[in-house]
C-alpha cells in the first residue's frame, strides 16, 4: 500500500472512532434549555419536552422557532430569545435528541463500518493501532 493510502486508512479508523465517541456521549446528553419548549411563546398549549420528543415533534418545534427567528429578522431584532434561551440553544437541544433517537442504529452502523475497516489496514498499521491503544490505557491510570 502507499504512503497516502495508508494515511487515508488512518484518517477514516480516527473518523469512525470520533463519531464513536459522540453517540456514545449520546447515552446521557446534557441539554443546554430547560426541555420544555412551546410552539408559541406566550400560550402554554402545545408544549412539548424535548428529552423525550419524537421526530415529528422536533420538526414542529424546530419549524416553530424558524418563524420567530425569520420574524425577528424581519423587524430588525437582535439577540432575540425564545423562552429565555437563544435559538441556537434550542437548536442544539433539538439536534441532541435526534442524536438520542438515532443513536442505537448509528452505534451499529459504525460497528459494521469498523469491521469493514480491519481488513484493509496492513499489519503495521494494526501494530501502530495497539501500540497507540496501549498507550491510550496507560495514559489512564
Amino acid at each position: 500500500m502507499s504512503k497516502k493510502q495508508d494515511e487515508k486508512i488512518l484518517k477514516l479508523r480516527a473518523t469512525l472512532l470520533e463519531r464513536e465517541q459522540a453517540l456514545l456521549g449520546t447515552e446521557k446528553p446534557v441539554y443546554k434549555t430547560g426541555g420544555l419548549f412551546r410552539p408559541i411563546e406566550s400560550s402554554q398549549r402545545g408544549s412539548i419536552n424535548i428529552k423525550i420528543a419524537g421526530k415529528s415533534e422536533l420538526i414542529g418545534a424546530l419549524a416553530s422557532l424558524i418563524s420567530h427567528m425569520e420574524a425577528a429578522k424581519i423587524l430588525g431584532m437582535e439577540n432575540v430569545t425564545f423562552l429565555g434561551y437563544t435559538t441556537e440553544e434550542w437548536t442544539a437541544d433539538f439536534k441532541t435528541r435526534v442524536s438520542v433517537i438515532y443513536r442505537e442504529a448509528n452505534l451499529e452502523r459504525v460497528k459494521a463500518l469498523k469491521a469493514e475497516l480491519e481488513p484493509l489496514l496492513s499489519l503495521g498499521q494494526k501494530r501502530t493501532i495497539g501500540i497507540d491503544d496501549f498507550a491510550d490505557k496507560i495514559g489512564e491510570i
